[in-house]
């Protein structure tokens, strides 16, 4: 295999989660994003997770065009299959990438509330102030925990709706 040439595309995901009780008082979530293209500085907002897929999509396959432009070496319609064929394999994992990812979450959560258990049995009785604080700290921490679980269950549940 010889190499003719190597290019590098990097981008910028960042999400904002909004969080609110809807008029029945359940509790409702939306994630927007911004992604950003480093090396040509295009970007995009979305509120759907594959628009910023789309648009990785479209600067690698614009890379690609480009890469190939001009290039004799290079077979182009095969170059442009090759890159697809990556979004192709994407797209069929997507799902079991998420699930597995949740699986892992679920299982950190076990951790955690095995760690919470024992710090608590081990401080059981009399407690130093410090060790109280250190105490009001962990059930903070393991409600954020059950918090995050839940919504990870629940986004567990969409995808396999999917």
């Amino acid at each position: 295999m010889t190499k003719v040439q190597r290019d590098i595309a990097s981008f910028v995901l960042r999400f904002t989660q909004e969080l609110w009780q809807d008029t029945e008082g359940e509790p409702q979530v939306q994630w927007r994003g911004y992604i950003q293209h480093v090396q040509s500085d295009q970007e995009t907002h979305f509120s759907h997770f594959a628009e910023a897929v789309g648009f990785v999509q479209q600067r690698l396959a614009e890379l690609t065009m480009e890469s190939v432009q001009g290039n004799q070496a290079i077979d182009r319609e095969k170059a442009m299959h090759s890159s697809l064929a990556f979004w192709e394999e994407f797209a069929a994992n997507y799902t079991n990438v998420m699930l597995e990812t949740i699986a892992k979450s679920r299982a950190l959560k076990k951790q955690m509330d095995r760690a919470f258990r024992q710090a608590m049995d081990g401080w059981r009785g009399a407690a130093t102030p410090g060790q109280r604080e250190v105490l009001e700290g962990l059930q903070g921490l393991q409600a954020q925990v059950d918090g995050l679980a839940a919504k990870i269950d629940r986004l567990g549940q969409v995808l396999k709706e999917q």
